[in-house]
């Protein structure tokens, strides 16, 4: 797909009645930011309709690097409805939500992408024979 109306942000919090509150203020600004440039429709606000979609990409938007623990409540089923979805690829930024990004271990669920876009650097997990099955093809961007 190329339209931006095939786009589909994943976000724990959002599956979650969109909790805004808890956010970090570095996440709540990145989400005003996708929120302005593909719209407040795009970010998903109900687990059940995940597996469900047929066409477009799923952004895993779920969890950041640093987990060192098994990802519970509604971020454990975010992921697991993103994993039940056998038509949409699944896009991960920088690592799979519930990968470790240092070990490349999955303490508990943990996303199956597709593809996973490193923005900055590869992480030492990522280069662990283990995470293969969780990361998909990897992209990195590049500034020139």
């Amino acid at each position: 797909p190329t339209s931006r109306d095939n786009i589909h942000l994943v976000l724990a919090f959002a599956c979650d009645n969109g909790k805004k509150e808890s956010l970090r203020p570095n996440i709540s600004e990145q989400l005003e930011l996708f929120e302005h440039f593909l719209g407040k429709n795009h970010i998903l606000h109900s687990i059940d309709t995940i597996p469900s979609f047929t066409n477009g990409y799923l952004i895993d938007g779920v969890l950041g690097t640093g987990i060192d623990r098994p990802p519970q409540g509604m971020a454990l089923e975010a992921i697991n409805a993103m994993n039940a979805n056998t038509t949409c690829p699944t896009i991960s930024i920088d690592i799979p939500s519930g990968l470790n990004h240092i070990t490349g271990q999955a303490p508990g669920e943990a996303v199956r992408a597709s593809i996973t876009i490193n923005l900055h650097m590869i992480k030492r997990g990522q280069l662990e024979p283990y995470a293969k099955e969780y990361i998909g093809k990897q992209l990195w961007s590049i500034e020139t």
